[in-house]
């Protein structure tokens, strides 16, 4: 009996040193199993880093090639949807934060001079500064209460104002980032800088041209109101002219009374 227990014994320990050296070996497959996964999770990054970046370059030299094709004139950005532009035209990189109620209220009250709870045209002008002593471009204050009225009343009500008020801040911060020299007002450079920056691409004759359609005083320079009513013009010929463009090549044919309900269909005087 004795002897027999020694021998299990000894057939107990074996059995432990080896499943020792199993549980060993075990780790040993599982460490393998560890590193081969995280080389083929980073070949697998690898690869599909390497598929974006090959996507984003065909996709980029794709873009490139349609934004330079010959058929595109240089003042006409089709790839750019009207959603797109109307982002630009809004100056969304110029964005100022929305200021409290409280805020709103106690301008609207001091421009609502009539008490009537509405801004009218004329209260509206008088309460802008285009950073001259003479009165705010009536034209600009026109398309903007037509964007804001919601009510087609041709007033703003207090739950339009503080669009308006945010529309017009943010076409400030706009109008000062291109004023380079501070003079308070745009020239012929500036302009273009500013309409490249919108997306356009625009010869200087045609620069030249709308500096001379919205110069309103003949100086070579264009105002902070006349430079609102510019981009907005500009904006808005652009979007009706896509309309046509269904093919998106910069170039459309319309018959005569297209032409004359695309231009006295526009909101804005041309």
């Amino acid at each position: 009996m004795g002897g027999s227990s020694s021998k299990e014994e000894v057939i107990i320990a074996q059995t432990a040193s080896g499943g020792s050296n199993g549980a060993s070996v075990s780790q040993q497959m599982s460490q393998v199993h560890t590193t081969l996964l995280f080389i083929a999770v980073c070949f697998g990054v690898v690869v599909v880093g390497l598929g974006a970046y090959f996507y984003n370059r065909a996709t980029a030299v794709g873009s490139s090639r349609r934004s330079i094709g010959e058929k595109l004139p240089a003042q006409y950005k089709p790839e750019e949807d009207a959603s797109q532009s109307q982002e630009v035209i809004t100056v969304m990189a110029f964005q100022s934060p929305m200021p409290s109620r409280e805020f709103l209220w106690d301008v609207f009250r001091r421009v609502d001079k009539d008490r009537s709870g509405y801004i009218s045209a004329d209260e509206l002008q008088q309460a802008l500064s285009n950073g001259t002593w003479n009165p705010f471009n009536p034209e600009t204050v026109r398309l903007m209460i037509g964007m804001f009225d919601k009510q087609n009343r041709g007033v703003i009500s207090f739950e339009d104002f503080g669009a308006l008020w945010k529309y017009v801040t943010d076409w400030q911060n706009c109008f000062r980032s291109f004023d380079s020299d501070n003079s308070g007002n745009i020239d012929k450079q500036e302009l273009k800088n500013a309409l490249t920056a919108f997306g356009y691409r625009l010869s200087d004759e045609v620069v030249n041209i709308m500096v001379q359609k919205f110069d309103r005083y003949g100086r070579g320079t264009i105002l902070f109101d006349d430079f609102i009513q510019c981009c907005i013009t500009l904006y808005t010929l652009t979007s009706a002219f896509r309309q046509y463009d269904t093919d998106q090549d910069g170039v459309i044919t319309i018959h005569y009374e297209q032409f004359l309900k695309m231009v006295f269909g526009l909101k804005v005087k041309v």
